[in-house]
């Protein structure tokens, strides 16, 4: 929230439908009807906001344009150049042909399997191997739990299993399940009914999901590990999932990945501007990171393998 509106596209994410979320309901064996809580770090605002990546990513990407940066779609990076033990370019092709960029600093922001990453030989400073996957569609028509608009994200525990739901814009609502890695298996071999059935024993969300519309398939994937990279080195920088992934159930992915990359462009800053050099901005950003996410990667961590 609070980098969207650094950006100046809060309102420009609020005009897209996406319900502010005042409030949650956590259910659980204890709590069947629902216990109605804050939301989570609401912060300034004093609520939370999921936007679909289709609907927030073009925004971002035109936003960039629109701010001075030279943007090329349809490029792929296949190696990343070095003059020593430093980072100075990329090498790959584009729509147009060959590409070679030189540059002073290399941001790998490439997500989980970060080619990026797995090229500049990023060590891990903390590991986690898998332990849940998540499957989810999107819905029309989710309703409130009084019946109106959906003003509120929900979470239902069982053991071994989490459902979530996230209202999100243009009337759509993300419904998911976390599941264990068995489950995960078993649900991917028939991925609709199964979701349907196992969203069956989560009985404060079932009725509203029958009367509902899909508009998406079942999506998801199996487990993947949870890691803590080197975010930095000579000529490099790692932001996002390239850096630091935990377990989607979570749903700290991209709240973690917009206040890094802020933390990484504000050293950058300084060092351009220069008040320092790149390996103290560097250094001064791999400790803003830690500082920031240690704690929760390690609680997420420790949190899916006991659900």
């Amino acid at each position: 929230m609070s980098i969207l509106d650094r950006l100046g596209l809060l309102e420009d994410v609020l005009a897209t439908g996406s319900p502010p979320l005042g409030r949650q309901f956590v259910y659980s064996e204890e709590n069947p009807e629902g216990l109605e809580q804050p939301p989570q770090n609401p912060g300034d605002f004093g609520f939370g906001l999921s936007v679909r990546r289709d609907t927030l990513d073009p925004m971002l990407l035109e936003h960039a344009r629109n701010t001075g940066a030279e943007v090329r779609m349809g490029c792929w990076i296949k190696e990343v150049e070095r003059a020593g033990d430093r980072v100075v370019g990329v090498a790959g092709t584009s729509a147009t042909g060959e590409l070679n960029e030189g540059a002073q600093l290399v941001v790998g922001a490439d997500g989980v399997h970060s080619f990026v990453a797995k090229a500049l030989a990023a060590e891990y400073e903390e590991y986690a191997p898998p332990a849940r996957g998540i499957y989810y569609c999107y819905v029309k028509g989710w309703a409130s739990q009084e019946g109106g608009p959906p003003d509120a994200a929900e979470f239902s525990h069982i053991p071994g299993e989490l459902a979530y739901v996230f209202p999100s814009n243009g009337g759509q609502t993300c419904i998911a399940l976390s599941l264990d890695q068995e489950d995960c298996k078993w649900l991917k071999r028939s991925a609709t009914a199964r979701f349907q059935e196992r969203l069956q024993r989560h009985s404060g969300l079932m009725p509203r999901f029958t009367a509902c519309t899909a508009v998406s398939r079942v999506l998801g994937h199996s487990p993947e590990p949870s890691y803590v990279r080197v975010p930095r080195g000579p000529g490099w920088a790692l932001v996002g999932d390239a850096s630091i992934h935990s377990d989607p159930f979570a749903g700290q992915g991209m709240d973690m990945a917009g206040v890094h990359a802020t933390f990484l462009g504000e050293e950058v800053n300084s060092w351009l501007s220069g008040k320092c050099s790149q390996e103290d901005a560097l250094e001064a950003y791999h400790h803003r990171r830690n500082d920031d996410a240690l704690d929760t990667y390690r609680q997420v961590v420790a949190e899916a393998l006991q659900i």
